[in-house]
């Protein structure tokens, strides 16, 4: 009979997000928009909307298949553009993509925030899980009811297998 070992989890490499990472990261908001309906609505030019001019930093973690997810971070602390490819979830990924974002908040004295719309169960469920904390409501341009949350006193580290300077670390 043969026997054959147990299959191991797919590497991940959580990294700084590049140039070059835009294209996958636009079929990355397709993906998640055909799925879920994020972001809504769909942006006339996907790439600015990436590349928003306030980012203290953006991030993506790659699987074998290519990228996976992506979050970013403004200069105010807000954690935005957070999404994870609906074949990679499950995983955890969306979690340590906020440890990533919080982190860096971190590293720039900030306290990490966010917001999303209150029909979104499954993510307030994701950052709920992850320790973030409801910290209010407010109601955006569009008449959206948006629940603010903010990041627990202690900050999730970051994927330890990343190297230092692509990931920021904790004190």
């Amino acid at each position: 009979m043969q026997r054959f070992a147990p299959s191991s989890p797919p590497r991940e490499r959580f990294r700084r997000r590049t140039r070059a990472d835009l294209g996958a990261c636009v079929s990355l908001m397709a993906e998640v928009h055909r799925v879920d309906g994020y972001p809504s609505p769909w942006p006339d030019d996907p790439v600015a909307w990436l590349v928003r001019p306030d980012l203290a930093g953006a991030w993506v973690v790659e699987l074998e298949t290519g990228v996976a997810g992506h979050v970013a971070l403004t200069q105010s602390g807000l954690v935005t553009r957070l999404m994870v490819a609906p074949w990679a979830r499950r995983r955890g990924l969306a979690v340590r993509l906020l440890g990533v974002a919080a982190a860096r908040a971190d590293a720039l004295a900030l306290r990490p925030s966010l917001q999303v719309v209150d029909t979104r169960s499954a993510a307030i469920a994701v950052y709920e899980s992850a320790g973030w904390s409801y910290t209010g409501a407010c109601v955006d341009v569009r008449g959206r009811r948006l629940l603010r949350y903010a990041a627990s006193a202690r900050i999730p580290s970051a994927p330890a297998s990343s190297p230092r300077d692509e990931i920021p670390s904790l004190r």
